[in-house]
């Protein structure tokens, strides 16, 4: 970590608060700070860190916040410029005064900390504030703290700045401060737990900012005394006392597998002190809990998880909270079994890799392998840190490899800019190797590994995550997600990976896109599957491409915003977009009431029916299987006749199944693979 980051990170929220006392203007502070911030990021690699890098930046803000004030004197004529500067130079010569003192002196960031918890603000807004004030926070992380997208948060925090305009920056006493003091409580344990679950990048733990977030608390304490801040502190002390076994080797150690003589043991004990009394005398709150949780996995003894599925459940009780169900779950697998506690999860739905992770974890123990196959690459897709990523990806490699199993080798191969996420079951042959288009949107190929797994016995299996899909390239721009380049990037990988010919299969989406395959490289297939797909377009995105020709009929449309409406249907595989490509619709006209998201997500699949499917596959003039689920809704199985009729074909219908056949029948589906690639 650089001196800048070291700063931005440990002295972000003292300077702010340094200068919100200073000049009283939380804009002022706030701009002022983050332009010394950019200065030293320019100049520090040049001239070298500074002997005293906050010193440094606190002048750099002061300079930047005393020009903006003098161009704003001048500009409103309200104000001689001596008479500003000497009102500011005044309030400057306080503060310095007040923040050199250590003990007995008004901490300056408890103001900031009671102003970010003003009672305008809604209690998520402040807690948010806080985080990006006080500690610094990464707006995208404040968003996946609150399960909002960034853009929203950003919006979030912009609305709670104005609202904090003309607040004063005084200390409230009484009633008022006990209530303010009760919201920043809160917030601290909600920057306590962002630095114990960073959004992104190489951190597990950011141990400064808990540490930051426990001494606000300490700092409450000494304000105004209370049950549950102690139960909050302890609660804290006793987590934050594991900091040094949670990682290894930039490794991530569960709880259980964590080296107990790491353990900071005289923090555990202090935090055991401040807690022993208050579960004899205090009522059940949160906190109260939570720590008594934490406190049952600290002792060296063992875990009573009897007694934790007690107290989460209690919890759950109290805050109807779904990630405190999430936790009850694993605390219930432990004390009775994996079923119960995947039965606590049935319904639940949580943002993030926490629940599928967990999901995940439970399955394995139940035995459902390859349904914890799907939960583990869920979560891997939804993971943004890295070193939680690496774990899951351990664990779903432990998984691999388990007995029984087909070899499997995974790994990430570039194709021309872009990298795709590469799984290869079973080994290689003399015969070609099977190539394997997944559906969509947005979603990778693991769903398909089951219905694979068994050919993978006898032929070597090749799947990988489209772009912008699962783990592959993402957040690419909507003109390189077109399927012209899902095509080019599956014959740039069959040659990089030293395939030659190979046996191509196209699964639902993935079908449209396997005959566009075998339109551009018929050469490089040898024979083609169409697994639960379709050639046509199905009567719901037929009824919409009309449903859109009368609308730009009637709007009268001009060619720029026709193309890029053309250039959003790609949206549909990043559904994180697809609000943008709803927006957009929105912004053409005033006519799209009866246009579900539904309905309009779904004619988006239009554009990867090829042209003219029956010419191609006739041209394509190879062997080609059409393999059909009896009950499949998405295509139903009436086209599959139609295409079986329409071109050389064979036929195969597996009855009583749907769309999902290869999950329902994995053996059965691909004895119908088998059979014929291999005749």
């Amino acid at each position: 970590m650089t001196a800048l980051e070291t700063a931005l990170r440990d002295e972000w929220g003292r300077l702010l608060a340094l200068l919100v006392a200073q000049f009283r203007r939380l804009d002022l502070a706030e701009d002022s700070l983050a332009e010394a911030f950019e200065a030293a990021a320019r100049t520090w690699p040049r001239d070298g860190v500074p002997a005293n890098p906050p010193a440094w930046l606190l002048t750099a803000a002061r300079r930047r916040a005393l020009d903006r004030l003098r161009a704003e004197a001048v500009a409103a004529k309200s104000l001689p410029l001596l008479a500003v500067e000497a009102e500011i130079t005044e309030n400057a010569r306080k503060v310095l005064v007040t923040a050199s003192a250590d003990i007995g002196a008004v901490d300056e960031r408890l103001r900031l900390i009671l102003l970010c918890a003003h009672p305008s603000l809604a209690p998520e807004s402040a807690a948010a504030l806080t985080l990006r004030l006080v500690l610094g926070v990464p707006t995208a992380d404040i968003g996946r703290l609150f399960l909002v997208p960034t853009a929203t948060m950003a919006a979030r925090l912009t609305r709670a700045r104005k609202r904090l305009a003309g607040a004063r920056f005084d200390v409230p006493v009484g009633a008022a401060l006990r209530e303010r003091i009760g919201a920043v409580a809160d917030i601290a344990y909600l920057a306590f737990t962002a630095a114990y679950a960073p959004g992104s990048g190489a951190d597990v733990v950011r141990a400064a900012q808990a540490g930051e977030a426990i001494r606000l608390v300490q700092v409450l304490r000494e304000v105004a005394h209370h049950d549950d801040l102690d139960a909050l502190l302890a609660l804290m002390m006793l987590q934050h006392a594991r900091r040094d076994a949670r990682v290894v080797d930039g490794k991530l150690v569960l709880l259980p597998d964590q080296d107990r003589t790491r353990w900071q043991m005289p923090e555990i004990a202090a935090a055991l002190a401040l807690l022993t009394p208050l579960a004899r005398r205090a009522p059940s709150t949160p906190y109260l809990l939570q720590a008594l949780i934490a406190a049952e996995h600290s002792d060296p003894h063992g875990t009573d998880w009897e007694r934790i599925s007690e107290w989460y459940a209690e919890l759950e009780a109290l805050t109807g909270s779904p990630v405190v169900r999430l936790n009850r779950a694993v605390a219930v697998a432990e004390a009775s079994s994996a079923a119960d506690g995947l039965a606590l999860l049935a319904g639940l739905e949580l943002p993030g890799h926490r629940l599928p992770a967990i999901r995940a974890e439970l399955l394995v123990r139940a035995g459902r392998h390859p349904e914890a196959r799907i939960a583990y690459e869920a979560a891997i897709a939804a993971c943004e840190n890295a070193a939680e990523r690496a774990h899951l990806h351990e664990r779903l490699s432990a998984l691999s490899v388990a007995p029984g199993r087909v070899r499997e080798m995974s790994s990430l191969v570039d194709v021309g800019g872009v990298t795709l996420f590469v799984r290869e079951l079973g080994r290689r042959g003399a015969g070609p190797s099977v190539v394997v288009m997944h559906g969509g949107p947005d979603v990778g190929h693991g769903y398909l590994v089951p219905g694979f797994e068994p050919l993978a016995r006898d032929h070597h299996v090749v799947l990988f995550d489209f772009r912008g899909c699962g783990q592959s390239s993402r957040g690419l721009p909507a003109e390189a997600l077109q399927p012209e380049y899902v095509v080019q990037d599956t014959s740039r990988l069959i040659d990089r990976l030293g395939l030659g010919v190979v046996d191509l299969v196209g699964f639902s989406t993935g079908g449209r896109a396997a005959m566009q395959f075998v339109d551009k490289h018929p050469e490089q297939v040898r024979r083609l599957v169409l697994a639960s797909t379709s050639a046509y377009p199905s009567a719901d995105s037929a009824a919409y491409l009309a449903g859109w020709e009368e609308y730009q009929r009637r709007q009268r449309l001009e060619d720029e915003a026709n193309g890029a409406l053309r250039n959003s249907t790609v949206f549909v595989w990043d559904l994180d977009r697809a609000p943008e490509y709803l927006r957009l619709l929105e912004s053409l006209g005033p006519d799209l009431g009866d246009w579900s998201e539904e309905r309009a997500t779904n004619g988006l699949m239009h554009p990867w029916c090829p042209g003219d499917p029956e010419h191609i596959l006739r041209t394509f003039a190879k062997p080609i299987l059409i393999l059909h689920g009896e009950k499949d809704m998405g295509f139903p199985v009436q086209l599959a006749h139609r295409l079986h009729k329409a071109v050389p074909s064979q036929l195969a219908v597996v009855p009583n199944t749907a769309h999902m056949c290869h999950f329902e029948h994995p053996e059965r589906w691909a004895q119908h693979i088998r059979e014929f690639l291999d005749n």
